[in-house]
C-alpha cells in the first residue's frame, strides 16, 4: 500500500505506518491510531450521506455493506438531528395555543 519505490515494487514495513501515526499523534497531543482514522472515515462519509456501497468500497469491502454496518458506522449527533427533521417534516403543524383576553 505504501512504498518509497515509485512502482510500489518494495513496500514499506508493514509497522511503519502505525508507528508513524502514533509519533504524529503523541506530538500532536491526541490519541489516534490508524484503526480510529479508518473507523473515522467511514462514520464521516456515512454520516454525510455518501452511499453504503462507496463507503464500503473505499474501506476494501466485498460484503455489500454489512461488514461497514456493523464495525464502522456509528451513530453521530448530526445525522441524528437530520434523521429527526425528515421524520417531523411530514407532521402537522402544531396547533397554536389560546391566548387569554
Amino acid at each position: 500500500m505504501f512504498s518509497h519505490d515509485p512502482a510500489g515494487a518494495t513496500p514499506w514495513n508493514p509497522d511503519s505506518v502505525t508507528q508513524r501515526v502514533a509519533i504524529v499523534a503523541e506530538r500532536a497531543g491526541v490519541k489516534a491510531t490508524v484503526k480510529s482514522f479508518r473507523h473515522y472515515n467511514a462514520t464521516q462519509l456515512l454520516a454525510a450521506g455518501v452511499d453504503l456501497q462507496t463507503t464500503a468500497g473505499r474501506l476494501g469491502h466485498g460484503s455489500g455493506g454489512a461488514t461497514t454496518l456493523r464495525v464502522y458506522a456509528h451513530r453521530t449527533s448530526e445525522a441524528d438531528r437530520r434523521a429527526a427533521a425528515v421524520l417531523t417534516a411530514g407532521l402537522p403543524a402544531r396547533p397554536k395555543a389560546a391566548t387569554a383576553s
